[in-house]
């Protein structure tokens, strides 16, 4: 048997790996199992190689694996039928990896540093370099991946600013997410939450251009 494990905070990258994977199994014949993560690991991967046909077992998120099937995968996994695949929604920590050691294949795919780098230049007066750098990271990365992860920002500036205590992240990070916030006038973060929700409606209900929109929303409200 052959392990693969898909992870990465680039969510639409691994997400969109992991059912490429899937399909071009499918595609060959090849019987595609999804791991039922209330029954023991051992007992499905064995009762279907009776069958005699090689199947692709998959499991939807590999942190729900428990450490007994895990371990029981690796020290058995020389004389299994078929092939099994995971996702991780996220960076999946090194030490949930490190058991599987050198019997899976990882991939692991990371958001750009550009895109951090944009993230973080959001504030009021900085209107033309992000949008110079939005256009920069659209060249290589979906505009609509970029704009969940503007929308994820926005949410946790509101968050911050209302109450840090219960966001649950880093020190460091609450720090950096509070200067970011701090920028802002009061009302204009939840204002401009308000209008990329207007924009995903509009996007989806319409033939409107979602990359036009950012740049008349950041032009209008990080003026």
């Amino acid at each position: 048997m052959k392990i693969a494990i898909v992870h990465g905070e680039h969510t639409e990258l691994a997400r969109k790996r992991f059912s490429t994977i899937i399909d071009k199994v499918r595609s060959r014949g090849s019987e595609i199992v999804e791991v039922d993560l209330e029954v023991a690991l051992g007992e499905q991967i064995v009762a279907r190689s009776l069958f005699g046909s090689e199947s692709l077992f998959v499991v939807e998120e590999v942190r729900k694996l428990s450490k007994k099937d895990v371990e029981w995968l690796v020290e058995n996994i020389e004389g299994l039928e078929g092939n099994l695949l995971a996702y991780g929604k996220g960076t999946v920590a090194a030490s949930l990896l490190r058991p599987f050691g050198k019997k899976a294949k990882i991939e692991k795919f990371d958001i750009p540093k550009l895109v951090f780098k944009f993230l973080g230049m959001i504030y009021p007066g900085n209107s033309g370099e992000v949008i110079r750098v939005l256009h920069d990271i659209v060249r290589h990365e979906a505009v609509e991946f970029v704009f969940a992860m503007m929308a994820s920002l926005l949410r946790d500036l509101y968050w911050v600013r209302v109450s840090p205590s219960s966001i649950p992240y880093p020190s460091w990070r609450v720090a950096r997410l509070e200067s970011q916030a701090g920028k802002f006038e009061d009302g204009q973060i939840e204002r401009i939450i308000g209008r990329l929700a207007d924009i995903d409606m509009k996007v989806k209900t319409s033939s409107a251009n979602l990359l036009q929109e950012l740049d008349l929303l950041i032009i209008s409200e990080l003026e």
